[in-house]
């Protein structure tokens, strides 16, 4: 394979044609598009806004979209709007 060309599947697609993404953004781009601040991950306790996504060492695999409240001791991030 030439550096020309990239393979996916069986389908030869040159490399003008091909985009690079990475799963941050287009994650970052879901949340802003369907109005969430962030992620959380219950099991785990944790929350991070959408500027910094995953800065823990939890799988993100693992997280859900969140929304953040104002916490006594800063942003919480949780599945709901207004946080108990």
């Amino acid at each position: 394979m030439s550096d020309e060309e990239y393979y996916c599947g069986v389908i030869r697609i040159p490399e003008t044609a091909r985009k690079t993404i990475r799963v941050s953004k287009i994650i970052k781009k879901y949340l802003r598009e369907n109005g969430f601040d962030g992620l959380c991950n219950l099991s785990e306790e944790c929350g991070c806004g959408i500027d910094d996504l995953v800065p823990c060492d939890s799988n993100p695999s693992e997280c859900e979209p969140a929304y953040k409240t104002m916490g006594v001791d800063g942003p919480i991030y949780g599945p709901k709007k207004e946080q108990p």
